[in-house]
């Protein structure tokens, strides 16, 4: 399924590269990095400003795939990113009518 289309990611969204690694100090303090996985993966965390009707439409992507694969196409490069929800949208109710939404997508 495709994030929904329809209701724009704001400019304060953020993508974040995470390597897998886990760095720790060992007990004669040199610097030892345990790596997870191989490729590189991305964690977005989206800002959307929405309507009611725009908050209903992510409400229902969120709990018909809160655990499926959804297709991001991050707007600052262009790419599709097949991800998953990393938590439940959360909802701010702001003056003029508008939803603050904020929704966290890591990649699979």
């Amino acid at each position: 399924m495709a994030y929904p289309t329809t209701i724009p990611i704001m400019a304060e969204s953020r993508a974040t590269r995470e390597g897998g690694y886990a760095p720790v100090r060992a007990t004669n303090g040199l610097l030892k990095v345990r790596r997870f996985w191989t490729a590189e993966k991305w964690s977005f965390d989206l800002v959307h400003w929405l309507t009611t009707a725009q908050r209903t439409t992510l409400e229902t992507a969120y709990t018909a795939n809160r655990t499926n694969n959804v297709t991001l196409t991050w707007p600052a490069d262009g790419l599709n990113y097949t991800c998953r929800f990393a938590s439940a949208p959360t909802y701010e109710w702001r003056e003029g009518g508008i939803w603050v939404a904020r929704v966290r997508l890591e990649e699979v």
